[in-house]
């Protein structure tokens, strides 16, 4: 997409920002990311689990008003962390590697 601005109306190249994923107003979204990230299995593991630090007990946590609300990635490292409005954030202090590519699927990066 480009825009026209400046004196000229010379063509401008609009950066497009990736969404930022939240679990609530678009759980599929955000699931295909952290699938995308961590893997099938993970996934299989984590997405309804009420196990500590899975997926499905720090959804259920922001839901509850509990302040834990991180949950591993692969390898059993707390790379992820869910806020208060749903927002899903990535560690890249626990995930330097995937930083980048956490970036562009629209995960918060903290």
């Amino acid at each position: 997409m480009s825009i026209e601005s400046g004196p000229e109306g010379e063509k401008h190249k609009e950066l497009e920002k990736p969404p930022t994923l939240n679990i609530f107003s678009d759980y599929a979204t955000t699931i295909a990311a952290l699938r995308e990230l961590e893997g099938d299995s993970w996934l299989a593991e984590e997405e309804f689990s009420s196990n500590e630090h899975s997926l499905g007990r720090a959804y259920n946590a922001v839901l509850n008003g509990d302040p834990e609300r991180s949950f591993y990635g692969k390898g059993g490292v707390h790379r992820f962390f869910i806020d208060d409005n749903g927002l899903v954030y990535y560690s890249k202090m626990h995930g330097s590697t995937n930083v980048d590519q956490a970036k562009k699927l629209g995960l918060n990066i903290s």
